[in-house]
């Protein structure tokens, strides 16, 4: 029996093996594949890999491809020859299996081929700070671990301190700590090997040693996934501003101090009031029996001047008509918020600067499912790494065959989505964006189309047949597309 494993990409995901997608038993794509190749034992099975519904994740890619590798070993013990077809992130997948392969100096003698279908291949580097290269658990136990190595470290030097020799030095303690501080070195080092061999030069050289003549890579120059990961590298996510952010602080300062004041100036003219009744005959005595009068006393009033009435039969009442302290507020307020203003956006550039690096780094790693521990974006490659040879590029003319028949759907799209547009979306239940992708059918993406292509398929029929995993069906040698196809290969072929 020969065997074709299937590997789907991100999102693509489905529990059953037979169905309408590309890497499905019963697909077209498969269908028209078993048409143009055959098996030598005339046996030919498709067997779709699953990872779930393909999450966008670095981590639970490498785990799939670790499921993958178990796969293609079982395959390997059963001496089947085999072929893997990775699209999108399947092909990331099926590059993480291969190389824990080389990580764990294993191989695959029955692998015929392995083909990547608009893949692109993510390039880490490993953070500078060693705390961030492990999980939560992994991060608790070095903390606990180094703490108790300077504990046991400092134990003897303290004693040595008190006692004034070295005859309180704990050789078992020191050797204790000694032997901690080596086990903490393995484990570290263990937890991430893996991670130094797959970004470290001359493993990545030995790996594309191992693997690249087995490899058929293709990818078309306008493959939206492709190139729209290959821009997130330059993304620069300038999202806060330092003068709108210090702007509105200051404004807050400035009615939360002027408020504060307020309450302040109350409660001392509730005080001032108090005073004043406590001194009425002196205030009777200054308006001398007139009915109405204005009585200033700068002294009852610590912060300003009052302006008190006398009314009928001399009860002092009096109205804060004072013109000082409106305008008094009103200066303070601009006071505040002027010294806040400045002083907190000079505060603000250089925190609001970094704040802004770390938030387009977090964009970086949500696009392209960056959560391993102390591994950074480096660069998006259309290839596994630089010692490979990048023919990945489609030739042009079957490039431009891919992109007419996505454009058909992208007008039908359009016209779609425009009528959607002028109907009265508002009363329906659905939000607007889950219309408009229930109007897509995929096909409107490059991305999403290659197995669409017939003359495609032909040429991953061809590259099958030139890895010896099988051979051109008689219907293929017939096609009028074959020896243009066949020339298409050899033309993307890397040199020997």
């Amino acid at each position: 029996m020969t065997t074709i494993i299937t590997v789907h990409g991100t999102n693509a995901g489905d529990e059953s093996d037979t169905g309408e997608q590309w890497w499905q038993q019963k697909s077209e794509f498969q269908e028209k594949l078993s048409e143009y190749v055959e098996a030598p034992d005339g046996r030919l099975e498709f067997k779709p890999f699953h990872w779930g519904v393909g999450p966008n994740s670095e981590l639970k890619r490498r785990d799939a491809g670790n499921d993958l590798r178990r796969e293609m070993l079982a395959l390997e013990k059963e001496e089947v020859p085999y072929s893997v077809i990775g699209h999108s992130h399947g092909g990331s997948v099926l590059n993480h299996a291969l190389f824990s392969v080389y990580a764990k100096k294993l191989s695959l003698p029955n692998m015929k081929s392995w083909v990547t279908v608009g893949t692109p291949f993510i390039e880490t580097r490993r953070s500078g700070f060693f705390l961030t290269r492990f999980n939560l658990l992994g991060q608790i136990g070095l903390a606990i671990a180094l703490v108790q190595i300077l504990s046991l470290i400092s134990q003897p030097l303290v004693d040595y301190y008190v006692a004034g020799n070295f005859e309180a030095w704990d050789s078992t303690s020191l050797g204790a700590s000694l032997l901690l501080l080596a086990a903490v070195f393995i484990i570290a080092s263990a937890f991430t090997a893996r991670a130094r061999k797959r970004q470290d030069s001359i493993h990545q050289r030995q790996f594309a040693d191992k693997f690249e003549s087995r490899l058929s890579s293709f990818r078309h120059s306008n493959d939206e996934a492709i190139e729209g990961l290959k821009n997130v590298k330059s993304l620069r996510a300038n999202i806060l501003k330092a003068y709108p952010i210090a702007r509105g602080l200051s404004a807050f300062i400035a009615i939360l101090l002027t408020f504060i004041w307020a309450v302040y100036n109350v409660f001392f003219s509730i005080a001032d009031a108090n005073l004043l009744i406590g001194n009425i005959e002196s205030i009777q005595e200054m308006c001398g029996g007139n009915e109405v009068c204005i009585a200033i006393d700068s002294g009852i009033s610590a912060i300003e001047p009052l302006v008190y009435f006398a009314v009928n039969d001399f009860t002092p009442s009096y109205l804060y008509i004072s013109f000082v302290y409106p305008l008094s507020l009103i200066l303070l307020i601009f006071l505040v918020y002027g010294v806040s203003l400045f002083c907190l956006t000079a505060l603000l550039i250089p925190v609001v600067a970094i704040l802004n690096l770390a938030l387009s780094s977090q964009v970086r790693s949500i696009s392209v499912g960056g959560d391993a521990f102390g591994e950074r974006l480096n660069i998006i490659r259309s290839q596994p790494n630089s010692d490979y040879s990048d023919h990945s590029q489609l030739p042009h003319q079957l490039a431009q065959e891919i992109e007419d028949y996505t454009e058909q759907y992208a007008i039908d799209a359009i016209r779609k989505i425009r009528a959607l547009i002028g109907s009265n979306i508002a009363s329906s239940d659905n939000p607007i964006t889950d219309q408009i992708s229930d109007t897509l059918s995929w096909k409107e993406l490059i991305h999403t189309a290659y197995f669409d292509v017939d003359n495609f398929i032909k040429l991953v029929a061809v590259s099958l047949c030139e890895s010896g995993l099988v051979t051109p069906s008689r219907k293929l040698k017939s096609d009028p597309e074959y020896d243009k196809v066949v020339g298409w290969y050899q033309e993307m072929k890397p040199e020997a």
